[in-house]
């Protein structure tokens, strides 16, 4: 109030500014207690239109926009784009998903705000069940493996660098208080759970055809996912990421009731807001993508699927069977597929090759590669063969060769133009890298 009367403008911005980095990172049911125990002061910047002592009308909202909406008055741009990240960061915060993401050179300080927001963003997404949206956010956080040092909630020991006690105590200070931490183990679940429901379908479509399985979504799912599966012996899941990795397994094999078992088993789902809707999210998104997943990975193997039978296996309505089915032929993503509304069933063509015709054609490649290897190194003997007969016939007197270089002396053990080298070594080396040695030693006439 007194810097409104005497119209400091850049004291208010900052003011402002303070206000709005203590409340936008919080809930409602934080803020409103904290708001009710602040006197009320006259004020131009905001004017709630309910009462902080109103827990059932009040509504955080109104306070952030007010803020934020003075800041983008001022002419200061950082500012305005820490007040912009503020907003979207509360927006995620309330699952205003549409709202956060059509919102439209800074310090490290914004940079740590702008990562924070995208993380927000992500797990709003995640909450909402925009899996695909989910990942692709937090798809950048995960990628650079420094997820700490980008939340600014710890420092990372990076292997090739060292920094200065300065540089050190400098990264220290920029640490946000516990307070305002975002649970790294719950982003990383929601991550993982995102990818696996991407994944596994974009596996088992790939098949056994090498080049679409190098089409990676999630480059750190992948190597979780080719390590577990690599494991001799898999005890019971001690932690998230063995939940997830074995949920995954389960999926892929299509026994999507101990996908979700093992999903649901996951504690870390006890810090979401409405747990119980995020659970019910999660296990209809498993029987959809365990249906795509049998569609792609058996697809081969039927003329005609009942519409009726994948509904009571999936458990699933057979409309949500012919939505999925019909996206997917869509997308051409089942080769040839036609959907008959008539008898209800989903009409495949075996387009795709089985595994022995997979194999006889990766067999057929390997045998015309080692042709062309072979030829190749015939080629490149004859025409040492052939170096080496002008060499001997040039003689001693100096002679250029074609090339106009001189020719060399010659060779050790060399005689006339029918003997062979005594003691001499061939020109050519051999595939292996050893060199080869020329015959001789007893002179025969050839």
């Amino acid at each position: 109030s007194y810097f409104e009367r005497v119209e400091l403008t850049t004291a208010i911005a900052k003011a402002v500014t303070r206000r709005l980095e203590h409340v936008y990172c919080k809930p409602d049911a934080v803020i409103q207690p904290l708001e009710a125990a602040v006197p009320e002061l006259p004020s131009k910047i905001f004017t709630p239109t309910s009462s902080p002592a109103d827990t059932s009308s009040y509504k955080s909202s109104e306070l952030i926009h007010a803020l934020c909406a003075y800041l983008y008055k001022t002419d200061n741009s950082l500012l305005q784009t820490r007040a912009a990240l503020c907003q979207i960061f509360n927006y995620g915060l309330h699952d205003e998903y549409y709202r956060a993401r059509n919102s439209s050179g800074a310090d490290v300080g914004t940079q740590i705000m702008y990562n924070r927001t995208v993380v927000q963003l992500g797990l709003s997404a995640f909450r909402l069940g925009l899996i695909k949206e989910s990942q692709s956010i937090l798809q950048d956080i995960f990628a650079s493996q420094r997820v700490k040092e980008l939340l600014a909630q710890g420092v990372q020991a990076q292997r090739y660098s060292q920094l200065t006690p300065e540089q050190d105590k400098i990264e220290r200070q920029r640490q946000l208080p516990y307070h305002m931490h975002i649970n790294l183990e719950l982003l990383e679940c929601a991550y993982l759970v995102s990818s696996m429901l991407l994944e596994i379908p974009n596996l088992a479509q790939a098949g056994n055809d090498v080049e679409l399985k190098k089409r990676q979504i999630s480059r750190t799912f992948r190597r979780m996912f080719d390590y577990a599966e690599r494991q001799v012996f898999t005890g019971p899941p001690e932690n998230k990421r063995d939940h997830i990795m074995q949920a995954s397994k389960a999926l892929q094999t299509g026994d999507w009731q101990k996908c979700i078992e093992l999903i649901h088993g996951i504690k870390i789902w006890s810090l979401m807001p409405r747990q119980d809707a995020l659970k019910e999210m999660l296990t209809r998104k498993i029987q959809e993508e365990a249906l795509r997943t049998y569609l792609f990975t058996y697809s081969s193997y039927y003329s005609t699927v009942s519409i009726e039978y994948l509904s009571t296996s999936f458990q699933l309505s057979e409309t949500e069977v012919t939505s999925i089915v019909s996206r997917m032929i869509w997308n051409e993503e089942l080769g040839g597929a036609s959907l008959d509304q008539i008898d209800k069933v989903v009409v495949l063509s075996k387009q795709e090759l089985t595994k022995l015709q997979q194999l006889t054609i990766g067999l057929i490649d390997k045998v015309n590669g080692m042709a062309e290897t072979n030829e190749r190194y015939l080629e490149s003997k004859i025409g040492a063969g052939n170096d080496r007969e002008g060499g001997n016939r040039a003689g001693t007197g100096g002679a250029e060769r074609k090339d106009g270089e001189p020719a060399r002396g010659p060779r050790r053990g060399g005689g006339a133009k029918n003997y062979r080298g005594g003691r001499g070594r061939g020109t050519f080396s051999g595939p292996i890298g050893g060199r080869a040695i020329a015959a001789g030693g007893d002179h025969r006439r050839g």
